[in-house]
């Protein structure tokens, strides 16, 4: 998984709980330069789990995100 993502959203849960509110996550995201568009981030983040007060757990989000882009780059790649 990419370990500037994973270390960006670290360092944004002070606390260490796990999680954070969406728009601390979308701020962090394209902060860490990761390239992704604010509705890439929106769509990866409707694929997470997300609590009743818009928390997204940091281990979620990543993994859901380093699964989307795998699956772009097999389904990129494949032969038409």
């Amino acid at each position: 998984m990419n370990a500037r993502l994973i270390f960006s959203c670290r360092k944004i849960d002070l606390e260490g709980k796990g999680y954070v509110e969406q728009a601390t996550i979308i701020g962090a995201v394209q902060r860490a330069g990761e390239g992704a568009t604010y509705d890439e981030i929106r769509a990866t983040l409707r694929e997470c789990n997300i609590d009743a007060s818009g928390r997204v757990e940091l281990e979620d989000y990543v993994e859901v995100r380093f699964w989307s882009r795998i699956l772009c780059l097999i389904f990129s790649s494949s032969p038409s």
